[in-house]
């Protein structure tokens, strides 16, 4: 479960990364130019660095926490629902049983 908690935290960033640009540039921008971030550094003074050469002076910024942070909920949810839930199916017996 923990390699598929990794893996859906990476997704949920990049999805968050491609949300954010799609907020500033808008999709369609997005999609012609083949935008996407150089340079990301996690240091929230430092600037964020776009492919067409912007430089976003703002950085990491709040919105991008918050839209990672959902994403990650969401991905884990699935992740849970489509891949542990079937592997383990008499794990929802077993725990039926110890409630009262």
């Amino acid at each position: 479960m923990l390699s598929v908690a990794g893996f859906s935290l990476h997704a949920a960033m990049e999805l968050a990364t491609f949300g954010e640009l799609c907020i500033r540039y808008g999709i369609p921008r997005v999609y012609r130019e083949h935008l996407y971030l150089v340079e990301q550094p996690m240091k929230g003074s430092k600037p964020w660095i776009v492919s067409n050469g912007d430089v976003l002076a703002d950085g990491s910024t709040f919105l991008h926490f918050i839209i990672s942070c959902f994403l990650w909920i969401l991905l884990m949810q699935l992740a849970y629902r489509t891949v542990v839930r079937p592997l383990n199916p008499e794990f929802l017996s077993w725990a039926e049983e110890i409630e009262p």
